[in-house]
């Protein structure tokens, strides 16, 4: 889906309200003001008929073609996940990570930036991968398990006698590429407690 700049993060908080500890969106009630007046209808007429059906109801609940949450926003296809990131931290990351790798859970913790490489290394295991986990696999040359993680074209690797050995290896370096976000539960506490902001 082409990505278009979304609305500012206040616009976006006038029109939804989002629970971070669930990931749900839902429709705030709207105002006239959010509406242009047309040959048959005014913006109050407009706004009561919007907040009779949606208001307060599950927002852009709609699954598109590859599994995410999205639907209709000002006249633009959006995902959840953008939507909500920039209501959030207020800007457009190049991508957002899922980082239990499932596309509907847009709880704020699980929800992080990143770029088409570390997208890439937080994706599903593939049909071939016998042991489950992303980047460790089974070395039956030297009858030990294998991490393994591809950065700027290079392969980094390290054998070791466990499996979960493997694992946390793999998941070290894994940390290393993401890095944290620290401020993401203060901003969750924030963003729950603060009323959304008034538009001028």
């Amino acid at each position: 889906m082409p990505q278009k700049p979304l609305p500012s993060a206040d616009i976006l908080k006038e029109l939804l309200a989002y629970d971070p500890a669930s990931g749900d969106l839902t429709w705030r009630h709207r105002e006239p003001k959010h509406y242009k007046q047309t040959p048959t209808h005014s913006p109050e007429a407009l706004a009561a008929q919007f907040n009779a059906k949606y208001a307060g109801r599950p927002a852009l609940a709609c699954i598109d073609n590859v599994g995410y949450p999205s639907g209709r926003l000002m006249n633009s296809q959006v995902r959840d996940h953008r939507v909500i990131w920039k209501m959030v931290y207020g800007y457009e990351p190049e991508l957002i990570d899922h980082a239990n790798r499932d596309k509907t859970d847009n709880r704020l913790q699980n929800l992080r930036a990143a770029n088409k490489q570390i997208n890439g290394i937080n994706r599903d295991a593939s049909a071939a991968n016998t042991s489950g986990r992303v980047g460790v696999r089974w070395d039956k040359n030297r009858s030990r398990w294998a991490a393994h993680i591809d950065t700027n074209g290079l392969r980094r690797q390290k054998r070791f006698a466990t499996f979960e050995e493997a694992v946390a290896q793999r998941e070290e370096w894994e940390r290393e590429l993401f890095g944290d976000q620290p401020s993401a539960r203060d901003l969750e506490e924030d963003f729950t407690a603060s009323p959304p902001p008034s538009r001028k």
